[in-house]
């Protein structure tokens, strides 16, 4: 790792973005979005309907129009449109998909809701099989502005919440404390992973309760997060990845939690038979290099 570090801010890093999908022929208007849904997709997408659906269902309104007539999942630098764009071919060939050492999903959804018993985390993505569950949190440029952890109080009300008595004591004297007391802003939105995680850890409970044999759930929350290819000459990414590596740390006790960047997520498929052609298509329209 080099040890002289570059800066540059969010709008520099918002420009290369807008520059490269100008460059592959995307039109969008001077707030940087697109007319309809579809001219943010990398492809045509047979299940698109189906996935529409979905992202309706989710608590995010990211098809809905603002005050301003503006469509979230519209623009250029949507996370969300991010998400779907990487994985609804996976989706779409769920038989034939294997994240990690995980496979033979029976259920993949976009926006899935895992309620904690006092808040309802929505998940850019969640698979499941018989014994595993796996919801994937997806961040384009959003962490590129820091914020405190228990900013307005959000984290605060988890500690030690009555309704939130299947977790350990450790868990919130470990996790949720800790970052609680944090005083300088993060990159990494950690209360947004912690409540996710809440969330993973009571679907898991509730699956384990109804399946035979007492079978356990292992709950998993994947991190998946765009950088651009030369991330490493910059103060911003390496703080993000600094502060990914902490919170690994600390959450690996309490649940699996699998940091991967969409770069290291588009290596592992970029040769594969049936997913190296679009992993082409999300290269062509998010690789960047600053």
């Amino acid at each position: 790792m080099l040890n002289k570090t570059k800066t540059m801010n969010k709008q520099d890093i918002l420009n290369s973005i807008f520059n490269r999908t100008n460059s592959i022929g995307i039109k969008y208007d001077d707030k940087g979005y697109v007319k309809t849904n579809e001219e943010n997709l990398v492809e045509v997408y047979s299940n698109w309907p189906e996935i529409k659906e979905e992202l309706n269902a989710g608590q995010g309104g990211e098809l809905i129009p603002d005050k301003h007539g503006n469509v979230k999942f519209n623009a250029i630098h949507s996370s969300s449109a991010l998400g779907v764009n990487n994985f609804a071919t996976f989706k779409q060939h769920l038989d034939k998909f294997c994240f990690l050492s995980f496979s033979d999903f029976t259920k993949a959804t976009f926006e899935e809701k895992l309620p904690t018993g006092i808040s309802t985390p929505n998940l850019d993505f969640y698979l499941e099989n018989n014994c595993t569950i796996i919801g994937f949190e997806s961040k384009f440029t959003e962490y590129l502005s820091p914020k405190l952890p228990n900013h307005n109080g959000n984290l605060a009300k988890y500690l030690y919440n009555s309704k939130l008595g299947y977790l350990s004591k450790d868990f919130h004297d470990k996790l949720i404390k800790r970052y609680i007391t944090v005083k300088d802003k993060l990159h990494l939105d950690v209360a947004q992973l912690i409540k996710h995680g809440i969330g993973i850890l009571n679907r898991a409970r509730s699956r384990y309760r109804f399946i035979l044999n007492s079978m356990i759930v292992q709950p998993v929350l994947v991190y998946i997060y765009w950088q651009p290819v030369n991330w490493y000459n910059y103060e911003v990414f390496r703080k993000h990845a600094e502060e990914i590596e902490e919170f690994k740390q600390v959450a690996k006790e309490f649940f699996t939690f699998i940091p991967i960047s969409y770069l290291e997520f588009w290596k592992m498929y970029e040769n594969d038979k049936l997913f190296g052609s679009h992993i082409e298509k999300m290269k062509d329209r998010y690789l960047i290099i600053l």
